[in-house]
């Protein structure tokens, strides 16, 4: 029977000791020296109250009435823009909520960060990008209402070639687009009585998008005769490459060219 007794009691003394969190009644998380009195509805007294800034605790004058707390930082133009933890405790119950402190005298900086920095055509034309606000002291504050320090975004890039700055003063903020792979690769072969030899070129070479591919691009020809096979490799210079063959060298061939995994038609001469 004494067991029985003890567990309603036990479970009415938790009730009592209960005490809901106040409601914040601030329209935003955000606080400043021009307006920076924090309202909470409670109808409970007595509360223990501490705000915290980055590194130190921050006086605060406060009263109640008709179930309104209303909480006041002192010196507040002294606070640095960051985030504050109102802490507010009362018997076994203490609730912390989390404020943005926005001082209008310092000086902001908006930072923007981007991964890849140097995007192909031929990949995902998507881009990672993490922006965040610092002060001039160096403190992160938030830029939303959520108080959330970053701000996460994934963006589709423009497939046109170049160097591409959002911020012309923040060179951070630059990101790059380079060409992709030809699209295709067409050999024409003619003869050069000049020289005496077999001249062979590439069309203009260009990616799916109409990128010039980029000057310096390997290019390997796979020359086959009768006698053997030999591997040339050149490069690409203004969007295409020429190679010479000498008459003598060889009587008859057939050569095709590569470019990674693009392959070119294959041309032959017959003597």
């Amino acid at each position: 029977m004494k067991i029985l007794l003890l567990l309603p009691f036990y479970f009415l003394t938790c009730s009592i000791d209960y005490i809901p969190k106040p409601t914040l009644l601030n329209s935003s998380h955000f606080l400043s020296p021009f307006n920076d009195t924090i309202y909470l509805r409670t109808k409970h007294r007595n509360w223990d109250i501490e705000l915290y800034g980055l590194n130190q605790s921050i006086p605060v004058h406060f009263i109640h009435d008709n179930d309104i707390l209303k909480i006041t930082p002192l010196y507040g133009e002294m606070i640095p823009s960051s985030l504050i933890n109102l802490v507010l405790s009362l018997k076994n119950n203490t609730y912390v909520i989390r404020l943005n402190y926005e001082n209008h005298h310092q000086i902001k900086i908006f930072r923007k960060f981007r991964s890849p920095k140097t995007l192909n055509t031929d990949s995902a034309l998507t881009q990672y990008t993490l922006s965040h606000i610092v002060t001039e002291n160096r403190n992160i504050i938030s830029q939303d209402t959520s108080t959330s320090f970053f701000i996460e975004k994934n963006s589709i890039l423009s497939p046109f070639a170049g160097t591409y700055n959002e911020d012309s003063f923040d060179p951070i903020t630059s990101y790059y687009i380079q060409p992709g792979s030809p699209s295709n690769i067409i050999l024409y072969i003619t003869c050069d009585s000049l020289k005496r030899a077999y001249h062979i070129e590439t069309n203009y070479l260009t990616d799916i998008y109409g990128n010039e591919i980029s000057s310096g691009t390997l290019i390997q020809y796979f020359i086959q005769s009768a006698a053997s096979i030999k591997i040339i490799e050149s490069q690409i210079i203004n969007g295409c490459s020429v190679l010479y063959i000498p008459y003598q060298s060889l009587d008859s061939f057939c050569i095709e060219a590569t470019i990674g995994m693009q392959v070119s038609n294959r041309s032959c001469i017959k003597q």
